[in-house]
Parts: C-alpha cells; sequence; structure tokens
C-alpha cells in the first residue's frame, strides 16, 4: 500500500539532482506560492530527465513549454493545495495508463529537444579547443559519452 511507503522531504539546495533518481513523484516546490512577481517557478526539466513523474504549482510560467502540453494530458499535475498534492500523488503511483501517457510524452520532449543538448555541447566543445585546452565528456548515457569523447579525441 502507498501509504506504508517512507516520504522524503527536502528543502535544501544541490542535493535534488542526486535524489530524482529515486523518487517515485517529485513535487516542483517554489511553485505553489508567487516566489517572484513573474511566478516563473522552478526547474521542471531535471527531475523530467529521471523519468520522475511530477507535480507542480500554479506559479510556473517560464516552463509553459513543459508545462502546458503536459496538464493536456491530465490537468491534475497543477495542484494548488495539500489536498490536491496527495491525491495527484496517489494517482500518480497508481494509475499506470496515466504514468505511461506521461512517460511517452516525456520520451517526445526530450527526443525533439536532444539538437539542443548537441548544440550545447558543440559550442562547448569549440569555446574549450578555441582556448587550447582539453575536455572529457561525460553523461549518463554510456555510448553518449563514447560518442562525445571520440569528438574531443578528433
Amino acid at each position: 500500500s502507498s501509504r506504508t511507503k517512507p516520504v522524503i522531504i527536502i528543502d535544501t539546495f544541490g542535493e535534488l539532482p542526486r535524489l530524482y533518481g529515486i523518487a517515485s513523484v517529485v513535487f516542483i516546490g517554489g511553485s505553489s506560492y508567487l516566489r517572484n512577481v513573474a511566478g516563473l517557478g522552478q526547474n521542471i526539466i531535471e527531475p523530467l530527465a529521471h523519468r520522475r513523474p511530477i507535480c507542480f504549482g500554479p506559479n510556473m510560467r517560464l516552463w509553459d513549454e513543459v508545462t502546458l502540453p503536459m496538464k493536456a494530458i491530465w490537468p491534475g499535475l497543477e495542484v494548488d493545495s495539500a489536498d490536491a498534492l496527495a491525491r495527484a500523488t496517489i494517482r500518480l503511483l497508481t494509475d499506470r495508463d496515466l504514468a505511461a501517457l506521461l512517460n511517452a510524452w516525456t520520451e517526445q520532449f526530450f527526443n525533439a529537444h536532444q539538437k539542443d543538448i548537441d548544440n550545447n555541447f558543440t559550442l562547448a566543445l569549440s569555446a574549450i579547443t578555441s582556448a587550447g585546452l582539453h575536455a572529457r565528456a561525460l553523461s549518463s548515457n554510456a555510448e553518449v559519452m563514447r560518442t562525445k569523447e571520440r569528438a574531443l579525441m578528433a
């Protein structure tokens, strides 16, 4: 039962990328209240990169490209109260069909933006080599890392 699983609440700086990989559901903190005049929200890409289901508050304007299509799949991802967050978390943990739809969208999103990642790598590599420096490519994907390291050695 989901009621017997441990819940960890983190409010720190710097540890989140390591914890996303073990999370069952991620709530994007700083999105449930107006942190700044524009209500821009916080980084939603990192937990998605770990392929974790996410919930967020109504203050995510900077991330509309991501949140709007996700809300089109299931509006319950945007929560405005503790009760809504609890209901969303339970649904994300128990509804396999919803999880499959969200996972499919996440894969499409990252596939569509793979060129962005490649362009950033190429720009950084060009800057490093222009400065006469050497670099080593790091990636969680072993094949990507081998490809990038071959490019560095060329």
